[in-house]
């Protein structure tokens, strides 16, 4: 009898051990998966939704994290990453959100226009800045909520298209698409001051997205299939993917000055260094059903999944920063 007993337990204990190998085997199949042997990048977490809270006054804290009830992402069509904050615009929504990476909360924005052609930063003090393109205007909230200020120009012309702040957080550009042109404001007084972007002494045909780095502001054109590094001027310093982009749609730079650049209709996220393609990565190497807007912070790379529903991020290796 005895002997019994311990065959059902040990056939027992085989069996939740079991069990319990293919829960894990179920999750890690869930997980996202190194892109390649290189591990330029490692998969982080994803971000699929969280619980909704209101920000405190002044701080912009969450008040009761994890009170609120658990919101899923729709579709979200842009995102900026700073410290341990993701800002997120979900255009299935309607809702541009503030997520909070180390409590898994969700606040959002209240008055902030969110489509398929909002686009946002975050600035140092982790203000939200929004890009409005059907009202040509960039809304900046504080992280309680209240709007700090408004830039609007006759300069941005009928589609603008993209913003970016610079390293030193205090110069805000706009590019449009309309008039091929990036619209420098000045934080302080709002001045704007048009750019007009040179390539080889002829203009640029078509700006998609912006980028800052430390060597200056890198733009994709579009039109051309290529990014341009512009001096303040708008001089071209460096221009690089020709021949290797067929419908670049986003642009980042990694603090170690490498350009990751995604292609929505071909599903790929291509990366570049020295002005080299240096690695070609597709969806389904990085576990994600689309490739949608992209943002950099430090050593995270966030990569917006419009199709999934979610933001994956992944960890950078390498860099000087």
């Amino acid at each position: 009898m005895v002997t019994r007993r311990a065959s059902v337990g040990a056939v027992a204990a085989a069996t939740a051990v079991a069990a319990l190998a293919g829960c894990a085997a179920a999750i890690d199949a869930a997980r996202p998966a190194p892109a390649n042997s290189s591990a330029l990048l490692t998969p982080w977490r994803v971000v699929d939704g969280g619980f909704l809270a209101a920000p405190r006054p002044l701080t912009g804290a969450p008040a009761q994290p994890g009170s609120g009830a658990y919101v899923r992402l729709v579709s979200p069509a842009a995102i900026a990453l700073r410290d341990n904050e993701l800002l997120i615009v979900d255009a299935g929504a309607g809702r541009v959100y503030r997520y909070d990476l180390a409590i898994g909360t969700l606040m959002p924005i209240a008055g902030a226009p969110a489509s398929i052609d909002t686009r946002v930063a975050l600035g140092a003090d982790l203000s939200a800045y929004v890009l409005d393109a059907a009202a040509r205007r960039v809304l900046r909230f504080a992280r309680d909520g209240r709007l700090l200020q408004t830039f609007r120009s006759e300069s941005i012309g009928a589609n603008p298209t993209d913003l970016a702040l610079a390293p030193d957080g205090v110069t805000l550009y706009v590019a449009d698409r309309t008039l091929a042109q990036v619209v420098a404001f000045r934080a302080a007084g709002a001045i704007a001051v048009p750019i007009v972007p040179r390539a080889d002494e002829s203009r640029v045909a078509g700006i998609r997205a912006l980028a800052c780095g430390r060597r200056g502001v890198y733009l994709l054109d579009e039109h051309a299939g290529a990014v341009l590094l512009m001096a303040p001027d708008g001089a071209t310093l460096a221009r690089f993917g020709q021949g290797r982009l067929t419908a670049p749609s986003a642009l980042a730079v990694d603090r170690g000055e490498r350009i990751y650049v995604a292609e929505a209709q071909r599903g790929e996220l291509k990366v570049f260094s020295g002005g080299e393609l240096a690695q070609t990565f597709d969806a389904r190497a990085l576990r994600l059903r689309s490739i949608g807007a992209l943002a950099s912070d430090g050593d995270a790379l966030a990569i917006a999944d419009p199709v999934a529903g979610a933001v994956a991020l992944f960890r950078v290796a390498g860099g000087t920063p």
